[in-house]
């Protein structure tokens, strides 16, 4: 599966170079990233998902998209890793909580503005970061591990359920 970073507002999906995407989402560039950057490349995950620590399979995110899930640690903390293992750019998908690309999903910015997420953090914690780094929600990320395999580099394939939140797998509603 090859993923095209858009870091304007996309994430596509391609299982054939030079075809039409397979499945697009709507992604959020990170205000720290490069402009004018795009990276395309083989989506690959993490290991651990949180990607709060070094990457166990850090060699096979080297010249790759690297998804990760949101928690646990910054976000730039995610970024500087990914990055340090050598991938091309970094999707963070959405720990279910969000359900829009809004100020309720990254205070102070808003996609539908055009404003770009962490604008409001310090320039020093993403001084180093120099790949595109973008925010799906759960749900986009769940949709392509569903219907696309990812895996993490090493003969694993991460399952989709890993982005489905807990009440929506239990059937039940209430916040995510």
């Amino acid at each position: 599966l090859t993923a095209s970073l858009d870091v304007y507002d996309s994430l596509h999906n391609y299982r054939r170079p030079n075809a039409r995407p397979d499945y697009s989402a709507q992604a959020w560039l990170c205000h720290w990233s490069p402009r004018g950057h795009k990276a395309v490349a083989e989506l690959v995950a993490a290991d651990p998902l949180d990607a709060c620590s070094t990457h166990k399979n850090a060699a096979p995110l080297r010249g790759r998209v690297v998804l990760v899930k949101r928690g646990q640690c910054p976000l730039a903390t995610k970024a500087l890793l990914a990055q340090r293992a050598g991938a091309l750019g970094v999707v963070i998908a959405d720990n279910g909580k969000c359900t829009a690309l809004d100020q309720y999903c990254v205070p102070g910015a808003d996609r539908s503005r055009g404003e770009a997420w962490a604008r409001l953090d310090l320039q020093r914690p993403w001084a180093g970061v120099h790949i595109p780094v973008v925010l799906v929600l759960a749900d986009s990320a769940a949709h392509v591990l569903e219907h696309f395999p990812v895996g993490d580099g090493m003969n694993a394939t991460v399952p989709h359920s890993l982005f489905v939140a807990e009440e929506e797998e239990a059937g039940k509603g209430g916040e995510l």
